[in-house]
């Protein structure tokens, strides 16, 4: 397999991080799709293709980013990470999700995220899909054809601007075999923990480098 980051600049150093936690998996190729981090890359870096519909929401532009990454890969799966998700101990890779969609909603607040939960929840149901909420702060493993499939099957509503969570979609498209997990960001979690800029400066941070050093 080889792994996937959707990256956009920030002022941690988050991704370099997220790369040395790869240590503890197998894979082939590590392909950042975005930015030039202000770092030695340890990993090819891709500029995203950009079609116009990137432009309107950070979802639209994670979604651009991997339609780019399935077009450069060869690989037949690929493993997707954010800078901000980090593998501590040696693991099988393998998928979680965090309940229903529906429950999701249920324990936020009205914001940008939730309205983007709402409008993958309603699309699934309009195509007859279940609604298992795959959008957890650690990698999930995915074929990369099958994901190329889903991207182009959203491009048409995307291209509206409504917003879609790839990974929701794609888990209940195909039918993907998950385990139930609880997310863990911004908690001290194993194998997997993940951060935001700010608590990766501080104590949370502190614990990945310890245990990755």
């Amino acid at each position: 397999m080889d792994v996937v980051y959707p990256y956009k600049k920030n002022y941690s150093n988050e991704l370099e991080w997220s790369i040395k936690s790869l240590k503890n998996i197998k894979y082939k190729n590590i392909y950042v799709v975005g930015d030039n981090p202000d770092f030695n890359l340890k990993a090819t870096l891709v500029k995203p293709t950009k079609r116009a519909w990137h432009i309107f929401s950070p979802f639209h532009d994670q979604i651009d980013k991997y339609l780019t990454a399935c077009e450069t890969s060869k690989s037949d799966y690929l493993l997707l990470l954010n800078d901000d998700m980090f593998i501590l101990d040696k693991t099988q890779i393998k998928n979680y999700n965090r309940g229903s969609i529906t429950q999701h909603l249920n324990e936020r607040n009205i914001d940008s995220y939730s309205s983007g939960l709402r409008s993958t929840m309603e699309y699934l149901k309009s195509k007859g899909y279940t609604e298992v909420d795959f959008e957890l702060h650690i990698p999930m493993l995915v074929e990369r054809l099958k994901l190329k499939q889903a991207i182009e099957e959203l491009i048409p509503i995307l291209s509206t601007s409504k917003k879609i969570m790839i990974r929701s979609y794609y888990g209940n498209r195909f039918n993907i075999e998950s385990e139930y997990m609880e997310d863990i960001k911004n908690k001290i979690a194993t194998p997997y923990m993940s951060t935001n800029e700010d608590t990766f400066l501080g104590d949370l941070g502190e614990h990945i480098r310890n245990r990755l050093c």
